[in-house]
């Protein structure tokens, strides 16, 4: 979600930049002392990322975030000691899973079952009590 934060903030700064000076947005940043843009920026990891040459059409900044995000999804999975992190798909793309059709409550079974939570079948708790579930 960060990463999403992130890259509206940038779209917001850079359109800000690129507007005409007599606008009124360009007219109070220049006013004030020390303008909340250039406070973003400066903050912003994804914006002191992007290459010199700023890419100027939308297509290449799509390009740029995509290539940013699976960068820190890769880092991120290899650092981490998380086994549900690592068992993630290594590509950044809806689970095809959420595809099939389903009830609310059979996609939460599918989800909760590719995320690890629940075994593949129905098996029984060591202790003997009961089946094995997340809660158990």
């Amino acid at each position: 979600m960060r990463h999403r934060i992130d890259v509206l903030i940038i779209r917001y700064c850079l359109r800000a930049r690129s507007l005409p000076g007599s606008c009124l947005l360009s007219l109070l940043s220049t006013t004030l002392p020390v303008s909340r843009i250039k406070i973003h920026l400066e903050k912003n990891p994804l914006f002191l990322a992007l290459p010199s040459p700023r890419p100027s059409s939308d297509t290449r900044l799509k390009t740029f975030f995509r290539q940013y995000r699976e960068r820190q999804v890769i880092t991120l999975v290899t650092s981490t000691t998380q086994v549900l992190l690592r068992a993630c798909l290594p590509a950044l793309v809806v689970d095809p899973i959420l595809y099939v059709p389903a009830t609310r409550a059979e996609r939460s079974l599918l989800v909760r079952w590719r995320l690890g939570w629940l075994p593949g079948k129905p098996e029984d708790c060591p202790c003997g009590r009961d089946r094995r579930s997340r809660r158990h």
